[in-house]
C-alpha cells in the first residue's frame, strides 16, 4: 500500500498478447480509476516506490521475527 485510502491494483509484465488482453479486458469492464487517482499513483510509483518498498519489506522482516 502506498498510502492509506489509496488502493490501486496494477499489473506489470512484458508486452505481448496476454498484456494486451488484460488491458483491453480492464478497459471493457470499466475498472479504471478516475484520472486524478491514476495520476497520483503514477507520481508515487515513478518517484517513491523504491523507498516505499524498502520500508514495507523492513516492516515485514521485523514482524516475521517476533
Amino acid at each position: 500500500m502506498l498510502a492509506p485510502g489509496l488502493r490501486i491494483g496494477y499489473l506489470l509484465g512484458p508486452g505481448g498478447p496476454l498484456m494486451n488482453a488484460m488491458v483491453q479486458k480492464t478497459s471493457d469492464a470499466g475498472f479504471s480509476a478516475p484520472l486524478f487517482v491514476q495520476e497520483m499513483a503514477s507520481f508515487l510509483l515513478d518517484r517513491r516506490i523504491t523507498e516505499q518498498l524498502r520500508a514495507v519489506n523492513a516492516g515485514i522482516a521485523r514482524r516475521r521475527w517476533r
